[in-house]
């Protein structure tokens, strides 16, 4: 069996250190990025949820909901 290869030698101790804490910062980012996809799908659940909501209470109330309705866009200003 042959022996590992001598680390510490020549700063080698620093490099492994380095690819450590570069490895504890990926998982960092990736740690936060998964929370906030999380985040991402509760709110977009929760939207789904509140559209339900909004389509019963439309129904309970006679109204139609067609979809989204065009914003009122004043025209150009008038001079007298």
């Amino acid at each position: 069996m042959e022996r590992a290869p001598h680390v510490a030698r020549g700063g080698g101790a620093a490099v492994v250190l380095t690819l450590l804490i570069a490895l504890v910062e990926a998982v960092e980012v990736a740690a936060a990025s998964w929370h906030r996809a999380q985040e991402f799908q509760a709110q977009a659940k929760a939207a789904a949820e509140a559209a339900v909501l909004l389509r019963e209470a439309a129904g309970l109330t006679g109204t139609r909901s067609t979809g989204p309705k065009a914003a009122h866009r004043p025209g150009p200003a008038r001079t007298r």
